[in-house]
This record gives structure tokens, sequence and C-alpha cells, in this order.
């Protein structure tokens, strides 16, 4: 089955799986709900134009000295760093990012995910606030670099990092 769709009639195909006698209601619903459109230009204007993106990569070291009284503007995107000594275990990591709103998470300069735990006003977005370190970005007895970039500003003083036994 070719990947893209071409000019003019294409054809999909549909599976239904459920209980017998369910596929023609089923059938019908899926009529309803779903539309397609047919794009008549480039989304670009034209068909030479190039999509490019911004690398996303944490700041310099140096970006992280600056007093400890100064305050960040609430809303404003910010990196944090701290260093962390792992237990000599083979347990799991977890990260609770409470407190944080969203983001991304890097461990020994590696990237770990993307997190969404709270809207900018602190409303909770479920469902996952806690974050597995794999054992694998660690050296054992070397102390573990976290950076963590919060979207909005908020800060990582309830994050919590624990040992799972």
């Amino acid at each position: 089955m070719p990947e893209t769709l071409s000019r003019g009639s294409n054809t999909f195909q549909l599976a239904l799986i459920g209980p017998p006698g369910t596929a023609a209601s089923r059938l019908q619903g899926v009529a309803h709900a779903v539309s397609f459109y047919e794009g008549e230009e480039s989304l670009t204007g034209t068909d030479s134009a190039e999509w490019a993106f911004a690398k996303w990569e944490p700041p310099t070291p140096d970006a992280f000295h600056r007093a400890k009284d100064a305050p960040v503007a609430a809303g404003t995107p910010c990196w944090w760093s701290c260093h962390f000594m792992p237990d000599e275990s083979d347990a799991p990591l977890i990260l609770d990012l409470t407190g944080l709103t969203k983001g991304q998470v890097y461990v020994n300069g590696r990237h770990l995910c993307r997190y969404f735990v709270a809207t900018a006003d602190g409303g909770d977005v479920p469902t996952q606030h806690r974050y597995v370190l794999p054992r694998s970005l660690l050296t054992p007895g070397q102390p573990a670099d976290l950076l963590l970039f919060d979207e909005h500003g908020a800060s990582p003083a309830r994050a919590t990092l624990t040992s799972v036994h």
C-alpha cells in the first residue's frame, strides 16, 4: 500500500472490529463523523518553499550562574539545573514533577522526555506526573545532572526524585 495519497480518487479501507452484527451501526456512525478534504494548493503558497524547525537544545552551563535572589518573572520560560548522587541499587528512579507545568527533562545531557502536568495557571493536566529515569542514563558512583525546562517558569521546588525499592 502506498504511503501517500495520489491525485484524483483514493480508496480507504476500514476494518470494523466488534461483536457480530454491530458492523453496520458502527459504519453509519463513522460515515457521519468523518470528513475528507482535498488540498488544492500548497500550504506554503509555492511548490519550492522549504520547511524548517529550530533545534531544541539546553543552554550552556554559564546560563545557570545567576543570583539566588533573582526571581523568575511569572510566565517566563526557565531552565533549572541540579546534581544528584544516585544510589547504588538497580531500583528504578522516579521523578515526580509536581509543581511544574510543561517542558523538557534531560539527564546527563540526554533528552529523557517532554512533560505536561499543569496549565500555565496551575490547573492539573492528567494523567502523568511521574517519570522513570532509566539507570542506563546514569554512571554508577558518579553524580548525575538533571536539567529541567519549564515553559511557564514554574519552580521545581516541589518536584521529587525517589528510588523505588
